[in-house]
């Protein structure tokens, strides 16, 4: 029995949509997973957009599939810990320290010093990140390395000073305030910094002005204020 044209017709539509939905299946499939089957690790976690690879196959991954959102493949490289430029290892420290995460500001920061072990910036950042930690004493050592490599930078030279004035070390505090104040200090901390270890050695007269500079730099800070006040009065008592 012979079909009529109408049914004929029916059925090859419904041929036509089938083969079209079986190829936008395959479609899906190729942009969504590697090609090789090496590759079928890879599972995609939709709902955070991450992808999960192994090292690998991470170059090939992206390769294949250059549909996938560059956010995937950022998240792909930090778990791969495929090795970044020291510029991207530090920013990426200091977001980190930014945000509180010491850890992994510490873990960016080391990846900075071994990509460039020349890096004055790198070592100052990690004194920063030890310094936050509690760990004083590699502080003090990665901020000597940083001056070592970069002499002039006056920030180390403050933050070194805070160190050993800590540390009761009135000399070598005096030593790293002045080479701040000498590279320049327009907000005045490293002034503040030397007035504080004037006065732990009683020594008021000489610590006065630079608490003035202190306060003329910060005028909105209380404390360099009261401390400035406090030695005046300290001062006229020795008088």
């Amino acid at each position: 029995m012979k079909a009529s044209p109408e049914v004929h017709n029916r059925f090859l539509r419904r041929c036509v949509v089938f083969l079209a939905v079986s190829s936008l299946a395959l479609t899906m499939r190729w942009i969504v997973l590697p090609s090789p089957r090496a590759e079928q690790s890879a599972r995609l976690m939709a709902a955070t957009g991450e992808i999960s690879v192994e090292p690998a196959i991470l170059q090939n991954a992206a390769q294949a599939n250059p549909l996938l959102p560059s956010c995937s493949v950022r998240t792909i490289n930090a778990q791969a810990k495929i090795p970044s430029t020291p510029d991207e290892a530090l920013r990426e420290s200091r977001a980190a320290l930014a945000e509180g995460h010491l850890d992994e500001a510490l873990q960016h920061c080391q990846e900075g010093v071994q990509l460039d072990p020349k890096s004055a910036l790198a070592y100052f950042l990690l004194g920063m990140i030890q310094i936050r930690r509690g760990e004083v004493g590699e502080a003090r050592q990665a901020l000597l390395q940083s001056l070592k490599l970069d002499p002039a930078h006056t920030t180390t030279h403050y933050y070194l000073g805070k160190i050993y004035l800590a540390a009761n070390e009135s000399t070598a505090a005096t030593k790293e305030f002045e080479a701040a104040i000498k590279l320049g200090d327009p907000s005045g901390a490293a002034h503040y910094g030397l007035g504080l270890t004037l006065l732990a050695e009683s020594r008021y007269a000489e610590a006065v002005p630079h608490l003035h500079a202190a306060v003329k730099g910060n005028p909105q800070d209380p404390e360099r204020l009261f401390t400035l006040v406090g030695a005046e009065l300290q001062l006229k008592q020795v008088d």
